[in-house]
């Protein structure tokens, strides 16, 4: 899509869109926004021992007895820690033999007596004191995001095949589809029954480099920055797959909740503001775009000019009329589900939140640092974590503050 015909794309743009059959549905509110304010943290200070690297998870989960709440931080290149709300550490597994011989963790879902750790090729579980349980192998299948239920069974994304293959580059049909599926053992291996199939399209690009005679296509792959693809969310305790759905219209989000048996639990339409995409935020990432595909060029025995990268970065980019009215998702230890709005802001990102399960009620809005990527969030507080210029993490809690209220 050439700059010209997205220009007139975006001055041709509708601004609103009828709603999809099914399922309720609600605008926002017009009224003030919840806000925060720094209060807890786990951790200690730059260049101690308790600092944190690469964290990729951060959950907040309840002692055994029910009375204490803990928060689990995940460092995906060092290992798994337990803290109290007071920032004293409980628990360290980051030198333990029995989590390193499973290699580097990548999430977990604690529950009132024990945790679970995702690691590449299995979940670990793990009582409160750090004593491995047991091991649950993943099905010998690609697999993207999953979560284990309390019977052994998992909710898992089938992943797509490599880019290449996904694009069509290959020679076959693009591969845009991803089911969600629910796995179960067997005794020699795993059942799996589809529960829904996700839209991927427009979720990643490929810029090739090679002058198209090769078996194997070479390039370079990044995602849509204006991707509408579905996202996911998995609750291994409630057995839920979530899926997200952006791409229905101008700032409509359509909400949708099925149980490992395949039934449909919730059914949720909402109205956000729609974003129109901006015409220097579209150059920009068009500039970008052009600019990495030219380096990628030229560090191949096909190199290119600025001009052709620039004509190669316009066919691939996807710019709809509407930047996507949501771009993370996190359903949180609260029962709340948080969705992040693509409304602009100097400092501040905007989240909505809602009660899972609820028909009705509007979504809260609560404004939060941009800086400050949200992990999980209780009644109280929003989790999250903030990355300084050195590469250091802070696991930082925030109070949740109603509209009228003050720090």
């Amino acid at each position: 899509m050439t700059t010209v015909a997205i220009a007139v794309l975006l001055a041709s743009a509708p601004a609103a869109s009828a709603h999809p059959s099914g399922g309720s549905s609600s605008a926002v509110v017009p009224g003030q926004s919840w806000t925060s304010c720094p209060e807890l943290e786990v951790g200690g200070p730059p260049g101690t021992e308790s600092t944190f690297n690469a964290v990729s998870s951060v959950r907040v989960g309840v002692s055994v007895n029910g009375d204490q709440r803990h928060v689990y931080v995940i460092e995906q290149y060092r290992g798994v820690s337990v803290w109290d709300y007071a920032g004293a550490l409980l628990l360290n597994l980051g030198r333990n033999r029995e989590l390193a011989d499973f290699g580097f963790p990548i999430d977990i879902r604690p529950d009132s007596a024990s945790y679970w750790i995702r690691h590449l090729e299995q979940w670990t579980r793990f009582s409160q004191n750090g004593r491995l349980m047991e091991t649950i192998p993943l099905p010998e299948i690609p697999v993207g995001q999953s979560v284990v239920m309390d019977d052994g069974s998992l909710l898992l994304v089938e992943r797509r095949p490599p880019p290449t293959v996904s694009l069509g580059w290959s020679g076959e049909p693009p591969v845009w589809d991803e089911p969600v599926v629910h796995a179960k053992p067997d005794g020699e291996g795993w059942s799996r029954d589809t529960l829904t199939i996700l839209d991927g399209r427009h979720s990643i690009l490929g810029i090739r480099s090679d002058d198209g005679s090769r078996t194997y296509p070479t390039g370079f792959f990044t995602d849509q920055p204006f991707a509408d693809s579905d996202l996911l969310y998995l609750d291994g305790a409630r057995g839920v797959a979530g899926v997200v759905r952006r791409n229905k219209g101008p700032g409509l989000v359509v909400v949708t909740e099925q149980l490992h048996t395949g039934d449909t639990i919730w059914h949720r339409q909402l109205s956000l503001p729609a974003v129109p995409l901006a015409p220097d935020t579209l150059e920009d990432q068009l500039a970008r775009l052009a600019e990495r595909a030219f380096r990628s060029a030229s560090r191949s025995r096909w190199p290119t000019t600025r001009d052709e990268a620039r004509r190669r970065a316009e066919e691939v980019l996807y710019a709809p009329p509407h930047l996507p009215p949501v771009t993370t998702v996190r359903a949180s230890s609260s029962g709340w589900l948080w969705l992040r709005s693509s409304e602009p802001g100097d400092t501040l990102a905007v989240w909505y939140a809602l009660p899972r399960g609820d028909d009705e009620s509007p979504p809260r809005r609560f404004l939060l640092p941009k800086w400050f990527r949200l992990a999980d969030a209780t009644d109280s507080h929003a989790w999250g974590v903030r990355t300084d210029s050195t590469g250091s993490s802070r696991v930082l809690g925030r109070r949740l503050i109603a509209p009228g209220g003050g720090c």
